[in-house]
């Protein structure tokens, strides 16, 4: 009798580390995680979630995007660790199929073309050479 009741509490110590483990650090349990951006990808809903709140550019980050033929959703800031972690393996599954589709190193390609975006405006200047920094 006590054996069962050691295998079972080690069964589901087992069984509720493994729900944790899954669900926090991988985001498993989330809408956004590994799989679904599997699934997403095989139904044509190519995108690229944004965490964090809503800047100034993001009319043309998103216009940038749609050009390369995807969308960034933007999910907010008041969100948990195992939306944070599932939405990081979401975006590298979504990355691999563009390094995949357009070519090892587009993706950093495409950071800095939103780097350009973001950057504010600096003012220009030209040295006695011509040289425009």
């Amino acid at each position: 009798m006590r054996k069962k009741i050691t295998y079972g509490l080690l069964t589901i110590l087992f069984i509720g580390g493994l729900y944790l483990g899954l669900r926090f650090e991988f985001g498993l349990f989330t809408p956004l995680n590994f799989w679904t951006a599997r699934n997403d990808i095989e139904n044509g809903k190519i995108q690229i979630v944004v965490i964090g709140e809503i800047l100034p550019t993001d009319k043309q980050r998103q216009s940038l995007a749609k050009a390369n033929g995807f969308n960034f959703y933007y999910f907010g800031d008041n969100i948990s660790t195992d939306i944070i972690n599932g939405a990081k393996y979401y975006n590298k599954a979504m990355v691999d199929y563009f390094e995949k589709k357009y070519g090892s190193g587009w993706w950093t390609k495409f950071q800095t073309q939103l780097d350009s975006i973001d950057k504010p405006n600096t003012m220009r200047i030209i040295n006695k050479n011509g040289t425009l920094y």
